[in-house]
């Protein structure tokens, strides 16, 4: 795990720029990498873990939480007693470079670890202005799916926890026509 360098756009238009580059044989480093003053000849280096964790299939209710409120402890009071290999899996979280790779234990079980920090670190983060702003914006783009009800005249759904316990129960869908809570058709989601 490497520091990189600040995602200074959307990992979007990121991903968008390479497919492009990728399609067209262009084997240059972008243009904002040289200009970040490193190159890279793939896409995912240059993502933090963050941008790669809400990217993937299944994650599309994760928003980018800002690193800067990932190392404020005061929004990270009492997850440490959560979240086993709580130190490591903040390095992993933040792409910094372990401190003592000699006790590094097995990498997946340090990753689940990230992802539940990640999970708790997001549920607090959304209630921020800038989270309420990130959710705002997938709800107006439709990101959470719509209601399957006639009367709801396609009312967008809104994801909701019952519990802000992991693993007590899986996120669900709150339409705010019906007033009716739903489980995502995702299995990933189901429980």
């Amino acid at each position: 795990m490497s520091k990189t360098h600040p995602v200074t756009r959307s990992s979007a238009q990121h991903a968008a720029q390479a497919v492009q580059q990728q399609a067209a044989g262009d084997d240059q480093p972008m243009a904002d990498d040289v200009q970040d003053g490193y190159a890279s000849s793939t896409p995912t280096s240059s993502l933090t873990w963050i941008a790669w964790f809400c990217s993937l299939p299944g994650h599309e209710y994760f928003c980018e939480v800002t690193e800067d409120f990932i190392e404020d402890d005061f929004n990270l009071t009492g997850l440490s007693a959560m979240v086993p290999f709580w130190k490591e899996a903040m390095e992993m979280v933040l792409d910094v470079e372990p401190e003592d790779t000699h006790r590094i234990p097995d990498v997946s079980i340090v990753e689940a670890s990230a992802e539940l920090l990640y999970g708790l670190v997001h549920q607090r983060y959304i209630l921020t202005r800038p989270g309420l702003q990130s959710m705002a914006e997938k709800y107006e783009n439709g990101i959470f799916g719509s209601c399957l009800r006639v009367y709801c005249t396609s009312t967008r759904l809104i994801p909701c926890g019952r519990s802000d316990m992991p693993g007590v129960d899986t996120v669900k869908l709150f339409c705010p026509n019906c007033n009716d809570i739903y489980t995502p058709s995702s299995s990933r989601f189901s429980g």
